[in-house]
Formats: C-alpha cells, structure tokens, sequence
C-alpha cells in the first residue's frame, strides 16, 4: 500500500487527542466500508482504555448530546451536522475519506481531503475509510481481508493498493475478498433480520473470511438477494445496451438498497454508461449512483447529487463516479428530467 509522506504526523495527532477521552460514543455508516471501519475503530478505542458506544448510522440520522465526545467513521461532514455539534458543544473525532462541505473549527481529523500538506498519490476518496483505520489501529495483517472487501465495496482500487489486492486475491482466494464485501453488505439489504450493530461485531470477532460466509443467517438470506440481483441487474444491462444514461426504479422487492449492488455491478460492466438506481424507502426515493469513466466526460456525480439534494428537498453527495441522493418521492418525476438533462450535455 502507498503511504504517502506526512501522514504518520495526522496518525500521531488524531491518537494522543483519542487517548486523552475517557469515553467515546462511536458512530460508524452502513455500508461495507462503515461497518468494518466501525469494527476496526471499536477495537482501536478498547486497546486503548476508552469506553465505547458504538452504532451504525445513516448521515441524516446523526444527533448529539450535549458536551459528549463523538466519533464519525465514514459519515460525510456536512453543514447540518456541523452545526448540531456546535450547538451541542461536543467535541468531534471523524475518521472519513468523503471531501467535507464544513468542519467544526476544534474538529480532530483523519481525513485525506482536510491534509492540505500531504500529497497523495491518487484521489483522496481512494483512501477509503475502513483503510484509514487500518492505518490508524496499527492493527495485525490477519485483519486485512476485512479492509481489502471494504476497498473493493467502495471502488477505492488504484494505483496505491493494486498490488495489495492482487495478492488479497492470491492468499484468500478468487472471488473471496468480495464475496465477503457482498455478505457484509446484507445489513443494508436486510436491516431487520441482521442489524448493523450485529453485522459489525460479526466483523470485529471474525478471525478468517470462512467465519462470515460460512454464518448460517448470513447464507440464507444471501439466497434470496441473489434472486432478486440478477433479476434488476439483467433489467439494468438491458437498459445499458440502449442508452448511456440508465435510469431503473427498483420495485417488488424483500432486499432494500438493492439499488448499490446493482448500479455497481453494472458500472462495471459498462464503464461509459452512467446508472441511477431509485429504490422506494417510505415516503422517499433514494437513489445509488455510478459512472466509471467520469473523468473523460467531466462528469461528478456527487456534486450532482448534492444539488439535486437542494433542489429538490432531500440530501445527496458523494464522489465523482459514485453518489448518494433521498428526495422525496413526489419529486421523482421533476428530478429525473433535470439529471437526464445535464447528462445529456456532458455525455453528448
């Protein structure tokens, strides 16, 4: 893996802040990436003595106490969020590689995009979470199966860590690294029967990738994600054959947030086409987006979907190929013709 230079400085910084607190309340996001970041930080927190709560969270489900101490692992600072810590007077530890729209002035980081004096060999949403607090937790090389499916989730492969994941590949075996990625990732599809909190201390106690595959649980409802995935992949890859520009609303369905894997697995396949995968969640749409070969076009997707986010009365943002958007579901419509437009002006 490629470190660059000055970065054990921030490391040295954010561990003599973290060893100072007394207690800490953890929260971590819910994808793959999340979930073992959350894994990892918890273990980093308990080595060193603190007393941790620790939960999966959704960004816009992020809420203080008053005067606490909190940790962000993989949850995008915004204004929103900025603004309640200042108002709850907490003190903030974040942990993330997504580029912030606001920090919190006494804020202690570990976040790529907020080290202005550190040059990085590839984009700084590459440093994925999950890898960041490898690094930070010095923790042993039997963990790194669990950073390497986390990686591979998170599309953060790139020069600094190809030949990481080539040999992850070699000593674990093809497909294993991200089948492991996919089994971690049913907390999101199946929140009621497996809950993040049990997801990641499933992650935190596995000793080897057979300790989640071979989980019962994990394994049955595995079966029915894998149905309903190739029914709306098949649908996306036909729509792709057609159109650069794949918009699909996944409906009829047990698995939520089907629409990740989805528009994941087919940006893969078809790197030109950009893919906007909605999926229903109560009164909102929420939306995964992927364009593989974003810089060609100029294309950023996560300033996209912030905007969408402001326009149309919902949240959104992310990375230039891979974005995140809830709107509400009446705003569907309006919302499709004002993105299929302006990528039609850049794709041509």
């Amino acid at each position: 893996i490629l470190l660059p230079e000055g970065l054990e400085r921030y490391k040295q910084r954010f561990l003599e802040e973290l060893e100072k607190e007394k207690e800490v309340i953890l929260y971590h996001d819910t994808d793959p990436d999340g979930i073992v970041a959350g894994a990892l930080l918890e273990k980093l927190l308990n080595d060193l003595g603190v007393k941790t709560e620790a939960s999966g969270r959704d960004r816009e489900d992020v809420s203080f106490e008053e005067g606490k101490t909190y940790l962000l692992a993989d949850i995008r600072l915004d204004k929103i969020i900025a603004a309640e810590a200042r108002k709850k007077q907490v003190k903030l530890f974040y942990v993330d590689h997504h580029e912030p729209t606001e920090v919190p002035k006494n804020a202690v980081h570990f976040n790529p995009w907020l080290m202005k004096d550190v040059k990085f060999p590839v984009k700084p949403y590459s440093y994925n979470t999950a890898l960041l607090a490898w690094i930070l937790a010095d923790l042993p090389e039997s963990e790194d199966w669990k950073v390497a499916a986390a990686h591979w989730a998170d599309h953060a492969e790139d020069i600094h860590t190809r030949a990481w994941m080539e040999e992850m590949r070699r000593r674990y075996g093809k497909g294993t690294i991200e089948r492991v990625a996919n089994f971690i990732s049913l907390a999101l599809t199946f929140p009621n029967e497996v809950s993040f909190d049990e997801m990641r201390k499933i992650v935190e106690e596995a000793k080897k990738p057979e300790d989640i595959l071979e989980n019962r649980k994990l394994q049955e409802l595995w079966k029915i994600y894998e149905k309903e995935l190739e029914e709306w992949l098949n649908k996306a890859i036909e729509a792709a054959q057609k159109s650069k520009i794949v918009y699909l609303v996944i409906e009829g369905v047990r698995s939520r947030k089907l629409r990740g894997a989805v528009s994941t697995m087919a940006s893969d396949r078809f790197s030109d086409c950009v893919f906007i995968i909605g999926q229903k969640e109560g009164d909102f749409i929420e939306y995964s987006m992927r364009f593989q070969n974003y810089e060609a076009y100029g294309v950023h997707l996560g300033k996209l979907a912030e905007r969408a986010g402001e326009l149309f009365g919902g949240r959104g943002g992310g990375h230039p190929p891979a974005a995140g958007l809830k709107i509400p579901k009446e705003k569907e419509r309006e919302f499709r013709e004002w993105i299929e437009e302006r990528l039609r002006s850049s794709l041509g």
